[in-house]
């Protein structure tokens, strides 16, 4: 669990909601369902494919790692990308370093329009690296996904062609899954079929936002 001493979660009118889990758990698809609830979903994947054609970092992605990773129209191809950065792990940082600021600024402006203009029950953050880049510190709650080696790895092989070496070689490069759930406030399955996950979906946010509203004096909108 997250030290509350150690919890830099900003002072915003909603609750901030880290996702965290294995490579092929579900995050997404849980993320979809938090938005089903009014949730705002902030994906750092999304800000990510933008920052691959956002024309400085493309430049200095393609200095750092050379031409083979574009594709036949000079735009980076996401899996030569993949193939290079994941085979190296000085490669990866670096790619990290051109690319996380993009990702936090993109994650900056929307929270700064969200607290101007809409009324949300939660702002949830779908990032892959929320503990790597310190973000979960910056959450009031961390929900865990949790799914089976199998079944994820099913999942993977299915929807990026990946083997299981590939699988295993990304997932290294993330926190260790204990140390996940070490981390987290709460666990949803995504085992099961779509309703079962929904509707754990549904009762965490009820249990955040409660929580959430007690602690900051609100009033009426979860009893």
């Amino acid at each position: 669990m997250i030290d509350p001493a150690d919890n830099l979660a900003p002072s915003y009118p909603w609750p901030t909601i880290g996702l965290v889990g294995g490579i092929g758990s579900g995050k997404s698809a849980v993320a979809d369902m938090f938005a089903e609830l009014g949730c705002e979903v902030i994906s750092s994947d999304k800000a990510a494919h933008e920052a691959l054609r956002d024309a400085d970092v493309k430049a200095a992605i393609i200095a750092a790692l050379g031409s083979a990773i574009l594709d036949e129209l000079g735009e980076i191809d996401r899996r030569r990308l993949g193939a290079i950065v994941f085979s190296d792990s000085q490669k990866l940082s670096h790619l990290n370093s051109l690319v996380h600021p993009y990702v936090a600024a993109y994650r900056d402006r929307r929270i700064e329009w969200l607290r101007n203009n809409v009324a949300v029950p939660a702002v949830v953050f779908d990032s892959p690296l929320l503990i790597e880049s310190g973000l979960h510190r910056h959450c009031n709650a961390v929900v865990f996904v949790h799914c089976g080696d199998a079944i994820r790895f099913s999942r993977v092989q299915k929807s990026r062609g990946w083997s299981e070496t590939e699988w295993k070689k990304r997932e290294a490069v993330q926190h260790p899954l204990d140390k996940k759930v070490e981390i987290s406030h709460y666990i949803v399955s995504n085992e099961a079929d779509r309703p079962h996950t929904a509707a754990q979906v549904n009762w965490v946010l009820t249990c955040i936002t409660r929580d959430f509203q007690r602690s900051h004096g609100l009033r009426g909108k979860v009893s």
